[in-house]
C-alpha cells in the first residue's frame, strides 16, 4: 500500500514533502509514542510489542523510500536521526547480553528482535541511497553531507567491535549500495570503511570457504563496488590495508564457492587494468610489490582441477601480466629473464610431470604469443592437458623450445633495432649487402 502511494507520490511535481507527510501522519504517530515511551524507561523498547511495532514502521519508510525516490528525504529525514539512536541502543544491549551470557545468546527471542530492527534500520537506509540518488551532483552532494556522517561511525564502530555471529551482513549491503551510487562523493571515507569493517569480516572468512556464506558475497560486492566506483581511493590506504585488498582478491580466486571465484576474477582484472591506466611510477611501485604474488596465484588456480569454469579470466590476467612485461613497461623492477626464470622453476617445482625443455618451451612461447591472444590461450592450453595426462621429455617439445627460443631471439633482435645506438651498425641484418 504505502509502496504504490510512494509512486502516486513521485508523480506530484509541487510540494510532494507536504502529501507524504499526511500520508506517513499515523505511523509517525506511532513512532513518536514508542520513542516517548523509551524516554520513560529504555525497558519499553526492548519489549516484543515495541520492537515488532519499530520494524513495522520502518518498513512503512523503505516501502515509501522504494516508489517515492528523492520524494521521501524529508519523512527520511525526519526519522533518521531517531533510528541511528535506536541502532546504537539495540547495539549497546547486544553487547552487553553477549559479554553476560556468551554468543549463544544471539539465538534467542529478545535479540532476535533487537537485530531485527537493525537489519530494517540498515534496509531503510540501502533502499534510500538506492532510489533518491541521481544524476544531478549538486543533489547527491547535499544527501551525502546530511546523511553519511551520522550513519558511518555508529554502525561502522558497532560492526567492528561485535562478536563474528553478531555482526549484520546487511551493513555490507549498505555500504556497497552508497560506494556504487555516490562513487567520488564517498571516497574520502574509503579509508575508514577499510579500517572498521575489511580486516574484522576477512577475519571471518579466511579460514575456509564455507563460514559466513552471506558475509562473503556481500563482502566481495563491496571490494568490487569500491574497485569500480572509487578506484583512486584506494591508494589512499595505508599500505597494509592496500595488501589486505589484493590477498583478498587473490583469495576469491581460490574459493569454492563459484559466485565469490567469478566475482574476485573480475574484480583482479578490472583493478589491474586500472592501475596499468595509472602513471608509470604508480604502476611501477605497484607491481614491483605485488606482481609475483598475483602471478603465482593465478598460476595455482590455472592449474589446478577446482576452477576450470574461471580459466578465460584467468588466462586474460595471465596474458595481461605477461603483455606488461613483454612490452618493458616495468623496466628493470621486473625483467622477461626474471619472469621466464621464476615460472620455468615454478612449473618444474610444481609438476613432476614437466620436464624443463617442456617449461622453457611453455614459458617463452607465452612471451611470443603474448600480442597473439588465441595463440596465447591456445598455449596454455596445451600446457594443461599435458600437465595432467602426460610427463617426461618428448621430441615435439625440444623441436617447439628450440622454435620458441628462435621466435625470441628475432623479437629481442627487433626491439633492440628500435632503440638507437643500441645494436652496432656492423650487427645490423643486411649491412653486409649494403657494403657491397
Amino acid at each position: 500500500f504505502y509502496e504504490a502511494l510512494g509512486h502516486m507520490v513521485s508523480a506530484i511535481p509541487d510540494k510532494p514533502d507536504l502529501v507524504v507527510a499526511g500520508l506517513m501522519q499515523r505511523p509517525n504517530y506511532g513512532w513518536q509514542r514508542i520513542l516517548e515511551l523509551g524516554q520513560a524507561s529504555l525497558e519499553n523498547l526492548q519489549g516484543d510489542d515495541a520492537m515488532t511495532q519499530l520494524c513495522t514502521i520502518i518498513r512503512l519508510n523503505e516501502r515509501l523510500a522504494s516508489s517515492a525516490g528523492i520524494a521521501a528525504i524529508d519523512q527520511i529525514s525526519r526519522i533518521y536521526n531517531d533510528a541511528l539512536n535506536l541502532y546504537q541502543l539495540y547495539s549497546k544491549c547486544i553487547h552487553t547480553l553477549v559479554d553476560q551470557h556468551g554468543v549463544h545468546i544471539i539465538k534467542q527471542q529478545r535479540v532476535h528482535m533487537m537485530r531485527s530492527v537493525k537489519r530494517e534500520i540498515l534496509r531503510m537506509v540501502q533502499t534510500f541511497f538506492l532510489k533518491s540518488v541521481g544524476p544531478n551532483h549538486e543533489t547527491n552532494t547535499a544527501l551525502a553531507r546530511k546523511f553519511i556522517p551520522p550513519l558511518l561511525q555508529p554502525v561502522l564502530a558497532d560492526y567492528q567491535t561485535n562478536v563474528a555471529d553478531a555482526r549484520v551482513p546487511e551493513v555490507l549491503d549498505v555500504l556497497t549500495v552508497i560506494v556504487s551510487k555516490l562513487s567520488d562523493g564517498i571516497s574520502t571515507e574509503i579509508p575508514q570503511v577499510f579500517e572498521m569493517v575489511f580486516s574484522c569480516t576477512l577475519d571471518m572468512i579466511k579460514t575456509d570457504f564455507q563460514s559466513y556464506p552471506d558475509h562473503r558475497i556481500k563482502f566481495y560486492e563491496l571490494l568490487a563496488a569500491v574497485n569500480a566506483k572509487c578506484f583512486h581511493s584506494l591508494f589512499l590506504l595505508k599500505p597494509e590495508h592496500m595488501q589486505l585488498y589484493v590477498d583478498s582478491l587473490l583469495f576469491a580466486l581460490k574459493h569454492e564457492h563459484p559466485q565469490v571465484a567469478d566475482l574476485g576474477l573480475k574484480t583482479l582484472y578490472d583493478f589491474l587494468e586500472k592501475v596499468l591506466s595509472l602513471p608509470a611510477d604508480q604502476y611501477t611501485a605497484f607491481f614491483c610489490r605485488y606482481y609475483r604474488t598475483i602471478l603465482l596465484d593465478i598460476l595455482v588456480v590455472l592449474t589446478d582441477t577446482l576452477h576450470k569454469s574461471g580459466i578465460k579470466r584467468q588466462v586474460q590476467i595471465l596474458h595481461m601480466l605477461i603483455r606488461t612485461v613483454e612490452m618493458g613497461k616495468l623496466g628493470e623492477m621486473v625483467t622477461q629473464q626474471q619472469v621466464c626464470e621464476f615460472l620455468v622453476g615454478w612449473l618444474r617445482q610444481s609438476f613432476d610431470t614437466v620436464s624443463d625443455t617442456q617449461a622453457e618451451s611453455f614459458v617463452l612461447n607465452l612471451f611470443n604469443k603474448c600480442d597473439q591472444p588465441t595463440a596465447f590461450m591456445q598455449n596454455v592450453r596445451d600446457l594443461l592437458v599435458f600437465v595432467r595426462e602426460y610427463g617426461g621429455d618428448d621430441p615435439i617439445w625440444e623441436a617447439e623450445r628450440a622454435e620458441a627460443r628462435s621466435v625470441a631471439a628475432k623479437k629481442e633482435e627487433q626491439r633492440r633495432m628500435q632503440v638507437p645506438g643500441m645494436v652496432p651498425v656492423h650487427d645490423r641484418p643486411g649491412n653486409d649487402d649494403e657494403m657491397l
